[in-house]
């Protein structure tokens, strides 16, 4: 069954969104007995703080794609070493039999750098068993058993890197699932206590109002992050881009 995709419900950074959180608690803290006429105590800022640290202790998709460099070379250098044991066999290939030969044709080893890391895999278990079956005959042009021990080697750990590579790109991909979902669950949290300190203050004091405006970097420039307005949400709430003014009709005020 093919897993949902989440979609991202906020603008910011995942930085940006972490800071948003740290941030406006400690205003939350400041004004916490304005908060507890709405049912918000400390316990329960206490647990958003919890959550938040959690989302900043996951892996950042920065670290998944470094892993992935890592992996991709090391892909890259065992499939290099893999395509010049090929090429050596197939010299020897075509030294006993000629390069027109049927003989050379039936290892089907031909634009080896062309090929994809599959195609290559499958080709060298190919030539390896070609070679093995006509060694007698390959022999005479140096080839021995322990070239095509160390073929069949190299192909096993070529095989191994790419299921390490197979795993990784999962991996990544249920991290960043996972990560999107958390953070979305911060965003929903701290904008619906954002709007509780704003409904606070916005009648009564312009900068504790300001407090908890969600605001995100944007050259330099400080930009409010206005959310869709919610149908069933009858408290203040951010609804377009722009800056917002104290003098502007409040839903709550």
């Amino acid at each position: 069954m093919k897993r949902k995709e989440e979609k991202r419900k906020f603008r910011m950074s995942y930085a940006e969104l972490q800071y948003a959180c740290t941030d406006k608690t400690q205003f939350m803290r400041r004004d916490i007995e304005e908060y507890k006429q709405f049912g918000i105590s400390d316990v329960q800022l206490l647990d958003f703080e919890i959550q938040v640290q959690k989302l900043k202790d996951l892996p950042t998709d920065d670290e998944f794609l470094g892993f992935m460099v890592v992996l991709t070379k090391k892909k890259e250098e065992i499939s290099e070493d893999l395509r010049s044991q090929v090429r050596k066999i197939m010299l020897r290939v075509a030294l006993q039999y000629g390069a027109d030969s049927g003989q050379y044709r039936s290892y089907g080893a031909t634009n080896l750098s062309r090929v994809n890391d599959l195609k290559l895999l499958h080709t060298t278990t190919r030539v390896h068993r070609r070679a093995k079956a006509d060694l007698n005959n390959l022999a005479l042009y140096g080839l021995n058993s322990e070239d095509l021990n160390e073929l069949l080697y190299t192909a096993k750990q070529f095989e191994k890197q790419l299921n390490k590579r197979s795993e990784a790109i999962a991996e990544r991909d249920i991290a960043t699932h996972n990560r999107l979902i958390m953070a979305n669950q911060m965003y929903e949290k701290l904008s619906q206590l954002c709007r509780v300190g704003k409904t606070i203050w916005v009648s009564r004091n312009e900068a504790k109002y300001n407090d908890y405006l969600l605001t995100l970097s944007n050259h330099q420039a400080q930009i409010e992050y206005e959310e869709p307005e919610d149908e069933n949400d009858t408290g203040p709430d951010e609804q377009i881009w722009g800056m917002t003014d104290m003098n502007q009709t409040d839903p709550a005020a």
